[in-house]
Formats: structure tokens, C-alpha cells, sequence
């Protein structure tokens, strides 16, 4: 919490195993710092209103990001202390699919990787899913959409390069669902991995 105090802006990724400490931090660093603005998001938030009622009344959260952040974060950020603008306005802001395909890499330079061992970074080829499976809400999170296989290898060298990482998860709910993709892919990446 100390590190956190000093802040003008902390965002939570809201899933429902992560709720209940993420309430308990945020009440933590209101007891730090009554100024300090708290975004939550993620797919607790974007598919549980209620949570989102929740959330906001009980002062846990100034703002809930509902649905994918990218596209309106920064807009967030960079009118962070204009709360006539977003906050007192509507504290529910909806974000819009972006076009995965021209996103940034991750950036763990915030990050003390070397603590990590052994370090293994996350990558995503596609967000959402084709299927709509009764157990699983991530469906419901947006649209199926993939990037294209020489995008991920080459996310995955750049990252290697400037982290100097060598274990990689993908994190995509179902990697497999295009033989052809996972396929190119793997010849892309093996053959740019012979390159060097």
C-alpha cells in the first residue's frame, strides 16, 4: 500500500476470484489517500452490473470500465482530474473493440522481472471466443478476433529481445481454433527463432 499511496490513479483487472481483494485494496488505499482515483475493469465488471453498482456506492471505485479499455483509457487518463467530465458525469464508461492487430506490445518495464523466475511473459493471438459454452462467460466479452500469426511471432522476438525472456504463455482461451493459423504460425515463429 505504501507504494501505491502516492498515485493520482490505480486500475483494477476485476475477475471474480480477485473481487473481494480488490475491494479490500481499494479500501486500503482510500485509508492512504482519500484523493486517489480508482478505476476498475475486466470481465467482472463488464458482465456484473450489479458489482458495478456495487462497487461505485460503496466508494471502492471512482469509474468502471466496462468492456475493452484501450481505445478510451487514455482519454481517461489524460482528463483525469476534470472529474465534470467523467466521473460526476457517468462513472460507467463503455469501451469499444479494438483492432487487436494494432495494439502495442505489453509493456513489463514497470515490472521487476527478475524476481520472477522462471520468467514466463503472457501473449495473445485473439480475444473472445467462436464458441458460447453454458460455463463460460467469455463469450459474452466481445467479438472473436485473431491477430495474424507473423504479428504474434514477431511480439514474441521483440519481447524476448527486451526482456531477454525465453518462456512465453499464451493466454487466449482457445489457441486452436484455426489449425491453418496455429500452423503458419509455428512455421513463422521456428523459422524466424533458425534466423537468429
Amino acid at each position: 500500500i505504501k507504494n501505491l499511496r502516492n498515485h493520482k490513479l490505480i486500475g483494477f483487472t476485476v475477475v471474480s476470484s480477485n473481487l473481494f481483494f480488490t475491494a479490500l485494496l481499494s479500501l486500503m488505499l482510500r485509508l492512504e489517500n482519500k484523493e486517489i482515483k480508482i478505476i476498475y475493469g475486466g470481465p467482472q465488471t463488464t458482465l456484473s452490473g450489479n458489482t458495478s453498482e456495487i462497487v461505485l456506492k460503496a466508494g471502492l471505485a471512482d469509474m468502471i470500465v466496462s468492456g475493452e479499455a484501450e481505445e478510451i483509457l487514455p482519454e481517461v487518463i489524460k482528463n483525469i482530474d476534470d472529474d465534470s467530465r467523467w466521473i460526476s458525469k457517468n462513472p460507467v464508461i463503455y469501451g469499444i473493440e479494438p483492432d487487436i492487430g494494432t495494439l502495442p506490445d505489453p509493456d513489463f518495464s514497470v515490472f521487476e522481472l527478475k524476481k520472477y523466475r522462471p520468467l514466463r511473459l503472457p501473449v495473445y493471438a485473439s480475444r473472445g471466443c467462436v464458441f458460447k459454452c453454458g460455463f463460460c462467460t467469455y463469450h459474452r466479452l466481445g467479438s472473436y478476433r485473431l491477430r495474424k500469426p507473423g504479428l504474434v511471432a514477431d511480439s514474441i522476438n521483440r519481447l524476448a529481445d527486451r526482456y531477454n525472456a525465453n518462456n512465453f504463455i499464451f493466454s487466449d482461451s482457445t489457441l486452436n481454433i484455426s489449425q491453418q493459423w496455429l500452423d503458419k504460425f509455428c512455421l513463422l515463429y521456428t523459422s524466424d527463432a533458425a534466423d537468429e
